[in-house]
């Protein structure tokens, strides 16, 4: 697996903004991933991170729909890093 960040607001108990995946994500990130498609589609490749941190300020882009679908639910950080 090539390392991967997550660019998606802080998830508690989940995930956490910033945080790089060097081998494959753990169990319990790849379960929600498959859960909820947003999570999945905000954990990009590393060397792609600062195009796709672009594209989250670009309404109507992907990173940006997902990013405020994931940032609407309760409980989730809503900063950028």
């Amino acid at each position: 697996m090539t390392q991967k960040i997550y660019i998606g607001p802080t998830i508690p108990g989940v995930v956490t903004n910033g945080t790089i995946f060097k081998d494959k994500l753990p169990e319990h990130i790849e379960k929600k991933a498959e859960e909820n498609k947003n999570i999945a589609r905000l954990i990009i490749p590393i060397g792609d991170v600062l195009e796709a941190k672009k594209r989250l300020n670009i309404e109507g882009s992907v990173e940006y729909a997902a990013y405020k679908n994931l940032q609407s639910r309760k409980g989730v950080n809503n900063e950028y890093i």
